[in-house]
């Protein structure tokens, strides 16, 4: 939220959560306004073979970093496992047809 504040520009960066069945998820300033950028970028990039799954961070009121709780997932892993691209869950939420992608690895 607080990059969205300062830039207006709107930043995806999509996730799976850790595990067999982890559910992909698309993090950006209206699902997920209080997860850090960083840890974000992190853990998007995460594999086993390279980097470890991850832990999304938050910035707490006071301005401190603190894990991110939520459901039963506690890591997250590169977005390509479950789902490369929500094309269809960004057209609902930002009633778009057509996007421009930038995949860097």
């Amino acid at each position: 939220q607080e990059a969205y504040d300062r830039t207006g520009r709107v930043i995806n960066i999509n996730v799976s959560e850790a595990g067999k069945h982890g559910q992909p998820v698309m993090l950006n300033h209206d699902t997920t306004p209080d997860v850090v950028i960083f840890s974000a970028v992190i853990a998007s990039a995460a594999m086993n073979l390279f980097i470890k799954p991850q832990q999304l961070l938050v910035k707490r009121p006071d301005g401190l970093l603190a894990p991110r709780h939520c459901k039963n997932v506690e890591q997250f892993v590169d977005g390509c496992f479950q789902k490369d691209l929500p094309v269809k869950e960004m057209s609902e939420l930002y009633n778009i047809r057509f996007s421009v992608v930038r995949f860097v690895r």
